[in-house]
């Protein structure tokens, strides 16, 4: 049974095998593409997002010291008027200014 074709016909299968499986890692590979690494990219937009964040708190604390200092204004221009007020009320000389 056994011939000399036989050996030969056994290399031309392992090759045909050999192939088909070459030829579909060769496809697995063209199906997936190649993808640079995520961490640059997503510890860019991490340090941007870190970025915008500072930006609303620096905001946020100007306009805290701005309301403040404005609040602290009124208040020393009323107390300026009441005591305006109460010096022309009661220490005045000219009485018929009033």
């Amino acid at each position: 049974m056994s011939s000399p074709n036989n050996p030969n016909r056994q290399e031309k299968i392992r090759e045909q095998e050999q192939l088909a499986r070459l030829r579909k890692l060769e496809a697995e590979i063209n199906q997936t593409p190649a993808t640079k690494p995520q961490e640059p990219r997503r510890s860019l937009q991490q340090l941007r997002k870190a970025i915008e964040v500072a930006k609303f708190f620096g905001i946020v604390i100007a306009i805290i010291v701005s309301l403040q200092f404005g609040l602290w204004l009124v208040q020393m221009i009323l107390i300026g008027g009441v005591a305006w007020v109460i010096y022309k009320l009661l220490f005045s000389d000219d009485r018929s200014n009033l």
